[in-house]
């Protein structure tokens, strides 16, 4: 009489392989498909976590996966990300640069696309780019009418 016992463990195991499937599909990780991954440099990542949208153009192409010290006393930190996007072309030259997504202080990586030939593989470092913070970024965009706005008051 094994026979309930062994459709008990069946159906817990294929439970249990359900709900990590279904946990990952929640997290955003992709179990299927894997894509490249990349990694850049950065002096501050202020935002930026974990799981933050790997962007092109706007569009999410990918995912931060880890943010660690690079060590050695830098103080500079080593973002892991994946494009999981794979019909995008990502060169030798790219730029990763960190941008705000929102007033709130949300962050994401914005890939800007550079014009090698040669295609960065898997693994491959790609020049990093620190974030304009939103203040300085306001603060530039409103230069040019407080230059007039000062010289209409003279």
């Amino acid at each position: 009489m094994m026979v309930k016992e062994i459709k008990v463990g069946i159906l817990t195991l294929l439970g249990l392989f359900i709900g990590w499937f279904g946990f990952n599909y929640l997290k955003g990780n992709s179990i299927f498909s894997k894509g490249l991954t990349f990694y850049s440099l950065y002096q501050d990542v202020e935002g930026l976590h974990v799981g933050s949208k790997v962007v092109l153009n706007g569009y999410p192409i990918g995912k931060v996966v880890t943010i660690k010290f690079l060590g050695g006393g830098s103080g500079r930190l080593v973002a892991e990300y994946v494009v999981t996007d794979e019909s995008i072309e990502v060169s030798k030259n790219t730029v990763a640069q960190i941008l705000s997504t929102d007033l709130f202080g949300s962050k994401a990586i914005n890939l800007i696309i550079g014009d090698a030939a040669d295609r960065a593989q898997t693994g491959d470092t790609l020049v990093s780019k620190d974030a304009e913070g939103m203040m300085s970024e306001i603060n530039r965009r409103i230069a040019p009418y407080e230059e007039r706005a000062k010289t209409m008051l003279i």
